[in-house]
């Protein structure tokens, strides 16, 4: 039987809990104090950008990832709580929001046992990759050459149940499932674990995409009409560490049977390192990626560098350069992942460019 609307699913059992008092009953129930805790929070992040598709240079002004967001908990028993948050894209540079478009969830948290939750959430593979990119949400991005297929290995799932383990001294995992929705063989599961201690952070990811969602040309006129007979896959191991005022970091990824052909691998590798003086900090970052080993000359670096300049404890101001060097047969950006305006190379093998200074502010 094919599991269906979870999300609403946990939210009437949370409601229960909290209506039943969980482990309490009749009077006991109905004297007890519903204590709800909730909080608005948001980042606003915009930057004027001049972007380049390896061939012509336009202006733009970007809003990239700006979010505001609505999140709270409610006791049950100590220890134990109702948990949900509601997340909405901003667009800063133009108007309006579009509502629950990020991470959007309801689920329980117990100290002992973990937590479980369902809705629409990272996967602890995309969740692996924020923990070390030093150009998140702007030009450089490392999403822009990591994990990149036609389905993406960089996903905030849909109709995902979550679990997450406790924090044992510094060490957690999450494991992530879909349910199947309309496409048959649909499902994704991606599970992750990480460790982190003072200054130091490592982390490991998996997931896998079911057939359905990597369909393949059976007829030879260029249409992905038939879904494929194996599993497009990623594996990711990643790291960061503080020495005083420098921090590096480095993530290093193998995709399998990518977009659901049988053999054609990959691998991507990359490091960053910034190094802070005072309010300010210097920072570069290089990836690399072989490309798919069915299709010749596909492989692209990226560079990055750039300053931040802390304002004070919830503004910065940067500037950031990145370029990509593309082979002849691919067309990775430097403009994607976060950052709002995406620029792809005007054709296979351009090398596209961009400068970009922006402003975030957090709330």
């Amino acid at each position: 039987m094919k599991i269906r609307n979870v999300g609403v699913l946990v939210v009437v059992m949370c409601v229960l809990a909290v209506c039943g008092g969980y482990n309490s009953t009749g009077a006991e129930a109905e004297k007890a104090p519903l204590v709800l805790n909730y909080n608005i929070y948001g980042k606003l992040h915009v930057s004027a950008d001049s972007l380049d598709n390896g061939k012509d240079s336009d202006f733009y002004l970007s809003s990239n990832s700006s979010r505001i967001g609505l999140k709270g908990s409610s006791v049950i028993e100590e220890g134990r709580n109702v948990i949900w948050q509601v997340e909405s894209g901003i667009n800063a540079d133009e108007t309006g929001s579009t509502f629950a478009t990020r991470d959007t969830y309801a689920g329980l948290s117990d100290e002992r046992m973990g937590t479980i939750l369902a809705g629409y959430y990272d996967s602890p593979c995309k969740s692996l990759t924020r923990q070390v990119d030093l150009f998140g949400d702007r030009i450089g991005d490392m999403r822009n050459i990591a994990g990149v297929t036609d389905y993406g290995f960089n996903l905030r799932l849909k109709n995902v149940l979550v679990y997450k383990t406790p924090n044992t001294n510094g060490l957690m995992g999450c494991a992530a499932y879909t349910a199947e929705e309309e496409v048959e063989d649909s499902n994704i599961a991606s599970v992750g674990v990480n460790y982190k201690k003072d200054n130091l952070f490592v982390g490991a990811a998996y997931e896998e995409h079911g057939e359905g969602l990597t369909p393949i040309d059976t007829n030879g006129d260029s249409t992905n009409d038939s879904p494929s007979e194996v599993k497009e896959k990623a594996y990711r191991v990643a790291g960061s560490y503080k020495i005083k005022d420098v921090s590096i970091s480095a993530l290093y990824e193998i995709l399998n049977d990518v977009d659901g052909v049988e053999g054609s691998d990959c691998s991507t590798w990359g490091a960053g390192i910034g190094y802070t003086i005072g309010s300010n900090v210097l920072k570069t970052q290089f990836y690399s990626r072989d490309g798919e080993d069915n299709v010749s000359n596909s492989g692209s670096d990226m560079v990055v560098v750039g300053i931040d300049r802390k304002l004070n404890n919830k503004a910065l101001v940067y500037i950031a350069y990145a370029a990509v060097d593309n082979a002849d047969s691919a067309n990775i950006t430097m403009s994607g992942g976060g950052h709002g305006d995406k620029v792809r190379p005007s054709a296979a093998g351009e090398d596209p460019s961009g400068f970009s200074v922006g402003l975030i502010y957090d709330f």
